[in-house]
């Protein structure tokens, strides 16, 4: 965590909606890092028990990760946990995450739901926001469709870098549902109705400034040549020069309006 010795661990509990006892959500461990170290090295040295941490206790704190909700449009909402299902495997971005001003803007814990229609989640500090979910802009310019990241069965989403300021890419996987890899380019600064926010600031433009606020999706039509793209790290070059220089379809993807229905 900034500024202190301290971490923090997410924890996914991967309940469906139908347990009444545990419904999925994520748990938050604050873990004292100096306390850490020495326990383990407690243990390591530990003449009479594997195990023996030497009475040292280095969890300073646990509990749920979020405590309020702003959906998609960076709005205030209500936390209905009875509907959150299955949350998949997540993982942590951090800020600048491949470079000064390259990939996101804040620290954000991105995870989903691994079921049909799932929804893709971020926490950033102690708030959950939904990113799943179509946007109000009119992207006729880009693909001919509204903006936004549409819902499926999340196993987990990957950061990948652009090599520019302007634009974050996402690769999600479901593992059912479609089972279709979906690339998302996010442009940073503008909110999910198409409108500029400048520097983004305050909670209700996390998403924004972060580039998860006007998505567009680019969905292969032929899947293993995606993997061929993406694995030969040549698949930005034309992500962006789709997306910045040109309206007209190539012969390396297709443009595809997100489906949030």
């Amino acid at each position: 965590m900034d500024g202190t010795s301290d971490l923090r661990l997410f924890l996914n509990h991967e309940s469906p909606y139908s347990c009444e006892s545990a419904r999925a959500s994520v748990s938050e461990v604050i873990v004292d890092r100096d306390l850490l170290r020495q326990a383990i090295q407690n243990s390591i040295l530990s003449p009479s028990s594997v195990g023996d941490t030497g009475g040292v206790e280095f969890i300073k704190s646990m509990g749920k990760a979020y405590n309020s909700y702003r959906g998609k449009d960076g709005k205030p909402g209500t936390i209905n946990e009875g509907t959150f299902t299955y949350f998949c495997s997540g993982q942590v971005h951090e800020a600048n995450t491949f470079g000064p001003n390259i990939g996101f803007v804040d620290r954000l814990y991105i995870f989903g739901e691994e079921v049909n229609n799932g929804r893709i989640f971020a926490i950033h500090e102690k708030t959950l926001y939904q990113i799943s979910g179509q946007g109000t802009g009119d992207a006729t310019a880009i693909q001919g469709g509204n903006n936004g990241m549409g819902f499926d069965s999340l196993e987990n989403a990957a950061l990948i870098s652009t090599g520019e300021e302007d634009h974050v890419a996402i690769m999600t996987s479901p593992d059912y549902g479609t089972q279709a890899l979906r690339l998302y380019v996010g442009i940073k600064g503008f909110q999910s109705n198409g409108q500029s926010c400048g520097e983004c600031a305050g909670d209700e433009n996390l998403l924004a400034r972060n580039g998860l606020g006007e998505l567009f999706v680019f969905l292969r039509c032929n899947r293993e040549l995606l993997y061929n793209f993406v694995f030969a790290k040549r698949v930005i070059a034309y992500l962006v020069f789709l997306i910045v220089l040109t309206n007209e379809q190539s012969n390396e993807f297709e443009y595809c309006p997100c489906i949030t229905s």
